[in-house]
């Protein structure tokens, strides 16, 4: 039991302490020194609770007697045994916890002996509490007496804990309005740095007026700004002069050509145009629908009456949205980009000009060329057409007058001689044909492409007669086209199918109608005949273009290539794929939309 005034006198001594702290620590050390001094204790210390896995009760100040005790005394608030002395209590449950006699006390026993050491007999532990009364610490004194504790010391040593409590609390919330407010401050110097020296034209605005004036139109009944701005533009002049001006940085001035702040202020209704007004007008529909950012182009003036170009980015400050009283606008000054842009422009302009100036050009010529030699090509053919008769006629009068005298090479050479005058005359046909598909006129109609192919297999059944041919034919469409034409196409398509299946025991044709898309139908023959090497497809609908000997499968490799004009002169397309002795497949197809655009012949 101590004197009740040297504790009464430290307990003074304690207040003066806490009143003139400035630093945590040093208030912490203090207390334990005049516990220790002044009061008579033989050891005094203060720990935090750590929320780690062992819960741990770290000593950050002691007094007195310690001689390495706090070290080796394990402390945690834990419900173990080390736990369920006097401090791990105390943080646990939240109030004073003691050991009146460490001799004799069961729960002493992990510290008996060190505390014997030290002249330890007794101790309270006096939880510290913050403003929500959660437990955060403890303040553990030790006595050199047994049962030193009285109820007056208690609620003395309590009042003390409380009191010490509360000015860890005051301190650490002075050090962390400090660090808020250096914080700010600085956060506030970098920003006045950054605002100051950026290269963007900088703003800073109150808005806060023009939020006034938004309410009031919403209390109105106004529900659609922008259409009520368009009948009343005189608010958004008037939005625009409530707009407070904070502060505005160099690039703004360098932008307006002023040359300071008080100069571009006063001439600022000179920088307005209607462009800007009509951006001010965006910003303003942005603010009523509750956004808080805005990027758009607009043209600004310079002081002096100069336009530039530039992107404005609109953004209120976050934490003001609520009165919008500091808003930053900046201005990026874009107008060489803009310039650059419009040359840019301009050139591709006169070279877009220029070139259709030269396909047109070209395509006259082309058409002329094509015009002359599909004329040449028709006079030509027919032209050789005499010769060829003359020459086949005259061979056979020879053959009847000489027959009985030549022997059978010589008649091998007349026959060879008249085998290759009528492939020519069969070539010219089909030149003749190929040059009238390109001048002959199209009559447009619906075409029942079933119908037509029907026609087809039974136009060529001399053909197949005689042969194991599996027809497969599928439903097709009716399309818009020239009749006459599509039945040569297709005419072509089959004739192909029946002569390159031949060599086949059991011939398979199929005729059908592919997926397509929206804009055309596709139309497909197929064949399992002897097909061809893909890297030649290319070369299947060019004119004279064949993969085949003659000796294997006669021709003129013309058929194909009429096959692609007409389907062309339909605005479609025409392609093949096929495997080597593993048949072909050659597809067209056909715009489903009537007057699609013709696709010019190759």
């Amino acid at each position: 039991m101590l004197d009740s005034k040297r504790e009464l006198r430290a307990i003074s001594s304690c207040n003066q302490a806490l009143m003139r702290a400035v630093d945590e620590q040093m208030l912490l050390n203090d207390i334990c020194r005049i516990v220790c001094d002044e009061a008579g204790y033989r050891m005094a210390w203060v720990g935090f609770a750590e929320n780690d896995a062992a819960k741990t009760i770290r000593p950050v100040a002691w007094a007195g007697a310690e001689d390495g005790y706090l070290a080796q005394a394990g402390l945690t608030w834990a419900d173990t045994e080390r736990g369920r002395g006097p401090s791990g209590t105390a943080i646990r449950g939240g109030k004073t916890a003691f050991i009146l006699n460490f001799d004799v006390d069961p729960l002493a026993a992990p510290w008996r002996e060190g505390a014997s050491q030290r002249g330890y007999r007794s101790t309270i532990a006096l939880p510290l509490k913050d403003q929500r009364g959660e437990t955060f610490g403890v303040m553990t004194m030790y006595s050199a007496e047994v049962d030193a504790f009285t109820a007056d010391e208690v609620r003395l040593l309590e009042a003390l804990a409380n009191d010490l409590a509360f000015g860890v609390m005051v301190l650490r919330d002075r050090v962390e309005r400090k660090r808020v407010d250096d914080s700010l401050r600085e956060s506030e110097q970098r920003y006045r740095r950054l605002f100051e020296n950026s290269p963007v034209s900088l703003w800073e605005e109150d808005f806060s007026q023009v939020k006034a004036v938004l309410d009031g139109l919403r209390t109105e009944g106004v529900t659609d700004l922008e259409a009520y701005l368009a009948d009343h533009p005189g608010v958004v002049q008037r939005c625009a002069s409530l707009v407070k001006v904070v502060e505005v940085n160099r690039a703004a001035l360098t932008l307006h050509r002023a040359a300071s702040r008080e100069e571009l202020l006063a001439g600022l209704v000179k920088t307005f145009t209607p462009e800007s007004f009509d951006t001010f007008t965006r910003e303003l529909v942005c603010l009523w629908n509750g956004r808080t950012e805005l990027t758009e182009e607009a043209i600004v003036k310079t002081l002096s009456g100069e336009p530039r170009d530039v992107t404005v980015y609109f953004s209120v400050n976050p934490g003001d949205e609520a009165t919008l009283s500091r808003v930053l606008v900046s201005l990026t000054d874009i107008t060489e980009g803009k310039l650059a842009e419009r040359e840019r422009q301009a050139i591709v302009r006169r070279l877009n000009q220029q070139l259709e100036q030269r396909v047109t050009e070209r395509t006259v010529q082309l058409e002329a060329a094509n015009t002359e030699l599909e004329s040449f090509a028709y006079s030509v053919s027919h032209d050789l057409r005499a010769p060829l008769r003359h020459i086949s006629g005259f061979l056979e009068l020879l053959k009847r007058r000489l027959g009985a005298t030549l022997d059978e090479k010589s008649l091998h050479y007349m026959a060879t001689v008249t085998d290759a005058a009528t492939r020519m005359d069969v070539l010219i046909e089909d030149l003749l044909g190929f040059s009238r598909m390109s001048r002959k006129e199209m009559a447009e109609s619906q075409v029942d492409l079933n119908a037509l192919v029907a026609e087809l297999v039974q136009e060529f059944e001399d053909e197949w007669r005689g042969r194991d041919v599996h027809w497969h034919l599928g439903e097709l469409p009716t399309v818009t086209g020239d009749r006459a034409m599509l039945r040569v196409a297709l005419g072509n398509l089959v004739s192909n199918a029946l002569k390159f299946t031949r060599p086949r025991a059991q011939a398979s044709i199929e005729i059908g109608c592919a997926p397509g898309n929206e804009t055309e139908t596709i139309i497909f023959v197929r064949d399992n005949g002897v097909g061809f090497e893909m890297q030649y497809a290319g070369k299947l609908f060019g004119v004279f273009q064949r993969l085949h000997l003659v000796s294997e499968f006669e021709g003129t490799g013309i058929g194909l290539a009429n096959v692609r004009r007409i389907i062309q002169r339909h605005g479609g397309r025409t392609w093949a794929e096929g495997k080597l002795d593993g048949g072909a497949a050659l597809y067209l197809s056909l715009p489903k939309a009537t007057g699609a655009r013709r696709a010019p012949p190759e």
